[in-house]
């Protein structure tokens, strides 16, 4: 607050101090630094000066005058007499100066004329004294592939911002977002097999751009895009059918092609059928069933080609033709008026529009032996028999089945608990005999249970009684047998059973003329025990002690057989060797009596040749004491090439070995050297000559 005084008085300022002097009719002001005098009659107020940077600047009102201005910094502000500072709703009294880089921008507008600018970077700003700043904010940055939508406030129109770029708003410009997309949206960067669908929101059109006409699509503002796909690539194979949504029109568009929808084009889908159809490429023996859903016509399509439906046709059926031959049938319903017809023409059938196959038959062959049973509409049977050469071989009738039966299974033991039996599917009769098992229990007179196993040898003698009052032959032969050979054996102790079981069998299945066989057209030719078994445990236990006693017996009677015949063998093995042996020595004997003949006919040969050829030169006694001497020769020449010893007396030497060597050792005289030569051969021969 200021104080007047009646006389001058001074006051010492600071350099940032300042003196505010208020007189009677004027105001002025003193600045420091210094001292100032303040005038007499005057009061006088002090004030700091206000320090103001390079950023910072503050809007100044004079209050008589009501100007505004603006102080930038830097500067060490003093007030005038009559200034003071305009402080704005919201903002501080030193306001600071707006700072825009390169990528910012600023919206000024001025408060006394409304009028609103743009404001770009790289500046600085300081806004006058009747402009304020309403909005502050980066620009879009916007690349290659992006773009925005920029409406005019004022007037409304809509402009497109492409990139690359940085996108400032003016100062009545806002962008616009669409529902469900960004604010900067991006560029549809197409492939050659690409499509989007358009929608101009201003006059309704609708078009398509590919990739194949622009690569890069910038929507317009009034642009919005519907679909984005890929073009579908049909082979030569494929097609589809496209249905255009303004005329309701279908038409089939075939491969091989790249296909772009329409702008009013969508694929028509089949029910369980891809959008993609592949053509039907039929056979030679394949066939095609078509159906057009808009008439309700049918047709068929023959084989060997290719079909293309058409866009109200589904296809009702593909499949093979029939061929039919001496053996195959096709039986075939027409399906207007429901008759049955039995084609049996040689070659292959293609079933009409309006036909179906029902079955495709092979013919029936039947062995001699064999029947088969057909029923028509009204369930008359017709017998088929394999004796009758023309009922041999045939096609089943239309209106005409096979009658089959669930027979018991005759090739697997069948038991009483018919529960517990399997069946079997039979419509070939049979009339050869064969073979079925049937278990099942009863009980002898004095009360003992047992556990039988029969097989039973039958057959069919007339199909035609069999078919009408049985449906099961092979279950009531058994159940029937069963029935006799309880009543039989309940009759008859245990005893008795074990000794006489398949008389008993016998006696009540085939003794007697049995009318509840032939009634079924069965008969019953043999019927026999193949074991049976007790019940209770403790008599089975009895029984089988039984059963082994007089195995044990039997086996007893067979071993001692058995020892009496090995026996008997062995006796009846000697005599046969005796007798051998006696055959074996007559031979021997005459075999000796004749080598001795041989032999002494071969000596007397030497003997005789040997008297022979020496009988004119000496006599007779001499021929055989020479004879005698060379048999001697030879007897000793044995002995010397062994290893035997010899003893020889002196007579024996003188007379022999002198004679030999004087005379006749060789056939020769011989002299003293060839004596000793002798001698010493015979020692090399390994004889010992001992005097």
């Amino acid at each position: 607050m200021g104080n007047m005084c009646c006389i001058p008085w001074p006051r010492a300022l600071g350099e940032d101090d300042q003196l505010l002097i208020t007189s009677c009719t004027s105001q002025f002001v003193k600045n420091g630094p210094g001292i100032k005098i303040v005038p007499p009659f005057c009061s006088s107020t002090g004030r700091k000066a206000r320090t103001l940077s390079e950023l910072q600047y503050v809007t100044i009102m004079n209050d008589v005058t009501g100007e505004l201005r603006n102080v930038v910094g830097p500067t060490l502000l003093f007030l005038g007499p009559h200034d003071s500072l305009e402080q704005k709703p919201g903002e501080q009294q030193i306001r600071t100066v707006i700072t825009l880089e390169r990528h910012q921008y600023a919206i000024i507008m001025n408060e006394r004329t409304g009028e609103r600018r743009l404001e770009t970077g790289e500046a600085r700003l300081v806004l006058g004294p009747t402009k304020r700043c309403l909005k502050r904010d980066n620009a879009l940055s916007l690349t290659e592939m992006e773009y925005v939508t920029v409406n005019n406030n004022l007037d409304g129109t809509l402009r497109n911002e492409l990139g690359p770029k940085l996108c400032f708003l003016g100062p009545h410009e806002s962008l616009i977002k669409k529902p469900g997309e960004p604010e900067v949206r991006s560029v549809l960067a197409l492939g050659k097999d690409e499509f989007a669908k358009v929608l101009d929101e201003f006059n309704g059109e609708v078009f398509v751009l590919t990739g194949q006409d622009s690569k890069k699509v910038v929507l317009e503002p009034r642009q919005v895009l519907q679909e984005r796909g890929k073009a579908i690539t049909l082979d030569e194979m494929q097609y589809v059918t496209l249905s255009n949504n303004l005329t309701g029109e279908m038409t089939n568009v075939l491969g091989p092609q790249q296909l772009f929808l329409g702008p009013h084009d969508e694929i028509v889908k089949k029910a369980k059928e891809k959008p993609v159809r592949q053509v039907i490429a039929l056979g030679k023996d394949e066939y095609a069933k078509v159906l057009n859903e808009f008439t309700g016509e049918r047709r068929v399509e023959k084989g060997e080609g290719k079909v293309w439906l058409a866009p109200t046709e589904i296809l009702l059926e593909k499949k093979r033709g029939c061929l039919i031959d001496e053996h195959h049938a096709v039986l075939v319903r027409d399906t207007d008026s429901s008759d049955l017809t039995l084609h049996t023409k040689p070659g292959l059938f293609i079933p009409g529009p309006y036909q179906e196959i029902v079955e495709e038959q092979i013919k029936i062959i039947l062995e001699e032996y064999e029947t088969v049973v057909l029923k028509n509409n009204t369930g008359l049977f017709n017998f088929r028999c394999g004796k009758n050469q023309e009922e041999r071989a045939f096609f089943v009738p239309p209106f005409h089945e096979i009658v089959t039966l669930n027979w018991t299974k005759t090739d697997e033991l069948i038991h009483s608990n018919r529960a517990g039996m399997t069946t079997q599917q039979v419509w070939k009769f049979d009339s050869r005999p064969t073979y079925m098992n049937y278990e099942f229990e009863c009980r002898t007179a004095d009360n003992v249970e047992l556990v039988m196993d029969v097989t039973f040898f039958w057959k069919i003698i007339n199909v035609e009684a069999m078919i009408r009052n049985t449906a099961d032959a092979p279950g009531d032969v058994c159940t029937h047998a069963r029935s006799m050979i309880i009543q039989a054996v309940s009759a008859v102790k245990l005893m008795y059973f074990l000794q006489e079981f398949n008389k008993i069998v016998r006696e009540c299945i085939l003794s007697y003329d049995d009318k509840f066989y032939t009634e079924r057209g069965v008969e019953i030719l043999s019927a026999e025990v193949m074991k049976f078994s007790c019940s209770d445990p403790q008599t089975q236990k009895t029984l089988s002690e039984i059963n082994q006693e007089t195995t044990n017996r039997l086996k007893s009677l067979e071993k001692q057989r058995s020892d009496n015949e090995v026996a008997l063998a062995k006796v009846h093995g000697e005599i046969e060797e005796e007798k051998c042996k006696a055959e074996l020595i007559d031979l021997r004997k005459s075999h000796v009596k004749r080598e001795a003949y041989i032999e002494g006919e071969a000596e007397g040969g030497k003997i005789k040749a040997f008297m022979d050829l020496i009988a004119e030169q000496c006599s007779p006694q001499q021929k055989l004491e020479l004879y005698a001497l060379l048999r001697k020769q030879e007897a000793i020449t044995a002995l010397s090439t062994g290893n035997a010893t010899l003893y020889y007396t002196p007579n024996d030497v003188n007379l022999s070995i002198e004679h030999m060597v004087g005379e006749h050792i060789g056939g020769q005289p011989q002299t003293k050297k060839a004596h000793k030569r002798a001698a010493s051969r015979a020692a090399a021969g390994h004889a010992d000559f001992t005097e």
